[in-house]
């Protein structure tokens, strides 16, 4: 008797010790079957995405290739160009993993230059590539950024296929592809405005970092980011995570400046009195407010009730393209610095487009041809056009044409509606995707 009940608290021993290792397995099975749940759902996600953007992307990819073909690549090794700034970017590429002595502002601009350090590629190489894919990058996240904001399709890849074709904000970038660090800019302002409109803090620090090792401009994304809170009432709930996510940025940029070897160069509060002479020239204005955006760049004034209603909707977007204004007198060039407005002024032109010119196909058909000669540069290109004077007259002549077909469409539109001819509305065509 005794012997049968050792038996059965041995049997009730070995159960009870088998149990938990069953729930136990039943709870790593359950965990297993969610995950694939999760892994198919977001697999069948993708898929999804793809399967319904798959034509907007083709397309843009074809323009992107048509496009890094003509605007060619820079003879690095040839002077004037030997001297320009990627003479120190590739000083400070070949001394990666470690930091090259340099002049300012350069020695600042360390991410770009340092990434291609590290490939086991000559930097040219180096340079060319990660500029390329950085390229199609941009390419895709605009599109999908502005289908974010409300932008249809097709009037997303018309607005994209613009931004292709300016040879300052795109163009640049590829042909003189060592400037790698403004387009890595680029791409981290389309982070930090989507981690600021979904409320992402943590990730807009993280954007926010990257872009103070890459250039200053990512910086100017504080005030902006602090307006955007105030106009939009989530200050009092948001303000402690903005302001935390905020410190990293801010304390890698003043690092950087405080600890990185320069060897000479102009200071960050010295470079606004050397390119004074700027704030009063009409010739600096025009090309930072107009040729910078040619063709398109009257497009605002002939919309203009449209264009108001946007940045009073958008206040710290006006801010934005105010700070990014201010700061083309701290350097030399001019178009080229005005390149993150981008996100700005082609999120205006996007819903310029699908409001009021999808599907008038003349008119858009008419613009992006603008858009493809206007592309055509001097310098940036792999077929040069022979001189400045070529490039000033064909520029004006895009400018004109684009703006007279616009101007055209909303004279004919207004007169249809019989309304004022400079109010902004929605167009009779609607939205298509």
């Amino acid at each position: 008797m005794e012997r049968l009940f050792v038996g059965v608290h041995a049997l009730e021993h070995n159960r009870m010790a088998i149990l938990p290792a069953t729930a136990a397995q039943e709870r790593s099975s359950s965990a297993i079957r969610h995950q694939e749940k999760r892994d198919r759902n977001t697999s069948g996600w993708i898929a999804g995405v793809l399967h319904r953007h798959a034509a907007p992307l083709v397309i843009l990819m074809c323009v992107t290739l048509l496009m890094i073909f003509l605007y060619g690549q820079i003879a690095y090794n040839r002077e004037p160009y030997a001297g320009w700034d990627l003479g120190k970017y590739r000083v400070m590429a070949q001394a990666a993993p470690g930091l090259a002595l340099t002049g300012r502002p350069f020695a600042y601009r360390l991410l770009g230059p340092y990434l291609v350090g590290l490939l086991p590629v000559p930097d040219p190489a180096g340079f060319y590539g990660l500029a390329v894919i950085a390229s199609f990058v941009l390419v895709i996240l605009f599109y999908f950024f502005l289908i974010g904001e409300g932008i249809q399709r097709t009037a997303a890849v018309i607005t994209v296929t613009f931004l292709i074709f300016n040879e300052y904000f795109f163009g640049m970038t590829l042909f003189d592809y060592f400037q790698i660090n403004d387009l890595l800019t680029l791409i981290f302002l389309i982070g930090l405005f989507w981690a600021m409109f979904k409320s992402r803090w943590p990730l807009f620090g993280v954007f926010l970092a990257l872009g103070a090792l890459a250039r200053e401009t990512s910086l100017l994304m504080i005030p902006v980011a602090l307006v955007y809170l105030l106009e939009t009432g989530r200050l009092r709930r948001e303000g402690l995570p903005f302001a935390l996510s905020s410190v990293p940025g801010a304390v890698i940029f003043t690092m950087i400046h405080a600890f990185a070897p320069v060897s000479g160069g102009m200071g960050l509060l010295e470079a606004p009195w050397a390119y004074r002479a700027k704030v009063i020239s009409p010739v600096i204005w025009f090309r930072l407010l107009v040729n910078s955006f040619i063709p398109l760049s009257l497009l605002p004034a002939i919309y203009f009730k449209l264009t108001l209603e946007f940045f009073t909707r958008r206040k710290y977007a006006l801010l934005f393209v105010g700070l990014v204004l201010a700061s083309t007198f701290f350097g030399v060039n001019n178009e080229r610095l005005m390149a993150p407005t981008f996100i700005v002024f082609y999120l205006l032109i996007a819903e310029i487009t699908q409001t009021s010119l999808y599907p008038r196909w003349g008119i858009l058909i008419i613009m992006l041809g603008c858009g493809f000669v206007s592309s055509f540069h001097p310098l940036i290109a792999r077929y040069p056009l022979p001189n400045n004077l070529t490039y000033v007259v064909l520029s004006l002549a895009t400018l004109g044409m684009a703006t007279a077909a616009t101007a055209w469409g909303r004279w004919g539109e207004v007169q249809t509606r019989s309304s004022d001819p400079w109010t902004g509305s929605t167009s009779k065509y609607g939205s298509s995707s």
